[in-house]
């Protein structure tokens, strides 16, 4: 990576091979898991069961039957899906050679017998040798003659990342007992929390209420097979134009965000551009200097302005580089102006021109729906937040990020009014939580308590080693404090952080 000609060098994708069985009942219902919240990406949101195909997945007995014709490594993908269903869910869809569809009592027996046969375990190895064991005494093979393949797709994963997604679709007759089936259920991986029989339909008004996340290809998997027919049209077109060959993307009803490269701090690598509003919208932090990242936020910017849908300006959360590298190229191609909040009118030597500054508590109308201007210094004296309280969703910028903490620092942090604004966020108690660092949070105020709790122990841990040591040296102080990380290559931005908390 390169800051002086802004550029960063693209490096090859990996691929990784993923599937993931929709199993739909009779009533047209679909079984679905909310991912665990300490999983590690996509925590609490909604999900089809599946997971990564394993090369010793080819080695297991599988139903195939005489009709089913395999293409490329489908056969490979059909045994994943089933193994990966049955340790998500605890449900095993076994069969004998000869067997028609096993009735509901017959699935859940086997099911259970599948379950204390393997244990809980995460170690692939074993799970692959326990479930050949398995299968040779219950003279049972994996049903992978009763899936039918639905969408192969090749998705952006985060950095240098690619996801091969194979999705298959199985129908069973729970003969009016899915509750009953749902209660054996006892997945032998800690990935999913909870599972739920969801009406489509259901599932989608409360996505639109603001009370659940969904992985993006749920939401495209629902759409392309027609399982929803309620959807209002504009929320469909932000699914469909949301998609990106390149970028990590996810969306709500009415937002869209896009993980793109920038010079920001580790572990962090990108940072989110985000698009809140349907028929009228705004872009929050165009932020990429990235030449192929700018091209595609234009594209998506471009897509929507073809739709019909008008786009009124770019909003920041804050002014610092790695959330300003596209307003140039934004402004250029659209003419649109420029907001913040209305302390850093006064701000010299910026790149572009601010051409209005929000109050606090200013009222931004979207499709009629109120967005709030939240005034929120701390990480920065003129951050701002967008509140959107019918929707319960909180686009947070830089006061909280899904997988690491925020960086307070002087000149520009000050840590007792970092929390004060935290507080104040946290009485909102917003469901979806949107930051500038990492994917939108389902049960997002827990992540922001969490953040509140490390930063007073901070305070309360930089506060007693001065009372101890001494404000006279302060990388003295701060190396004591980041001991665990003082090697590496942030030990000014150490002592500033110690300095913004005293």
């Amino acid at each position: 990576m390169t800051l002086g000609d802004k550029t960063i060098k693209e490096k090859t994708h990996r691929i990784v091979y993923a599937n993931v069985i929709c199993v739909q009942n009779e009533l047209g219902e679909i079984l679905l898991g909310q991912r665990h919240d300490r999983w590690g990406s996509f925590n609490n949101y909604w999900t089809l069961p599946g997971g990564s195909a394993d090369p010793d997945d080819m080695h297991l007995p599988s139903v195939d039957g005489l009709s089913v014709v395999f293409e490329d490594n489908d056969r490979h993908m059909r045994c994943a899906a089933i193994r990966e269903y049955g340790e998500e869910t605890g449900l095993w869809f076994l069969s004998q050679d000869s067997e028609e569809e096993p009735c509901v009592d017959k699935l859940a027996e086997r099911s259970e017998s599948a379950r204390q046969y393997l244990g809980e375990t995460h170690n692939a190895e074993v799970t692959h040798r326990k479930l050949l064991q398995l299968c040779s005494e219950m003279k049972v093979s994996l049903s992978t003659h009763r899936l039918q393949r639905s969408s192969l797709k090749d998705l952006p994963l985060g950095k240098n990342a690619r996801l091969h997604l194979s999705v298959y679709s199985m129908r069973i007759d729970t003969q009016g007992k899915s509750q009953l089936l749902l209660k054996t259920c006892k997945p032998t991986c800690g990935e999913m929390r909870s599972l739920k029989w969801w009406d489509p339909n259901e599932l989608m008004k409360a996505r639109r209420d603001g009370k659940v996340l969904m992985v993006p290809s749920l939401v495209e998997h629902l759409l392309e097979e027609g399982l929803v027919f309620n959807i209002d049209p504009h929320e469909k077109e932000l699914v469909i134009v949301s998609e990106s060959e390149s970028f990590a993307s996810s969306a709500g009803p009415n937002w869209i965000s896009r993980a793109y490269p920038t010079p920001t701090l580790p572990p962090a690598t990108t940072t989110n551009s985000i698009f809140i509003g349907q028929q009228e919208f705004y872009v929050v932090d165009p932020a990429s200097y990235n030449l192929e990242a700018q091209r595609d936020l234009i594209n998506l910017i471009q897509k929507r302005v073809e739709l019909g849908h008008k786009f009124s300006g770019v909003i920041l959360t804050h002014l610092h580089q790695d959330h300003i590298g596209s307003v140039e190229t934004v402004v250029k191609a659209y003419g649109v102006p420029v907001i913040a909040h209305e302390s850093n009118l006064d701000r010299k030597q910026l790149p572009f021109r601010l051409d209005r500054g929000l109050r606090d508590i200013e009222k931004i109308i979207l499709d009629d729906e109120e967005w709030l201007a939240l005034h929120t210094p701390g990480h920065e004296p003129g951050h701002l937040c967008l509140w959107n309280a019918k929707r319960s969703i909180l686009v947070a910028g830089d006061m909280v990020a899904t997988n690491s903490s925020i960086v307070i620092a002087h000149p520009d942090g000050h840590a007792s009014t970092y929390v004060k604004s935290m507080k104040r966020l946290i009485e909102l108690q917003p469901y979806t939580v949107i930051p500038a660092h990492g994917r939108a949070m389902a049960g997002g105020t827990q992540r922001l308590v969490e953040q509140l709790e490390h930063r007073e122990k901070r305070i309360a841990q930089i506060k007693e080693a001065a009372q101890n040591e001494g404000r006279n040296d302060l990388t003295v102080l701060a190396k004591n404090i980041y001991q665990d990380v003082w090697e590496t290559a942030h030990k000014d931005l150490f002592v500033a952080s110690v300095k913004a908390h005293l």
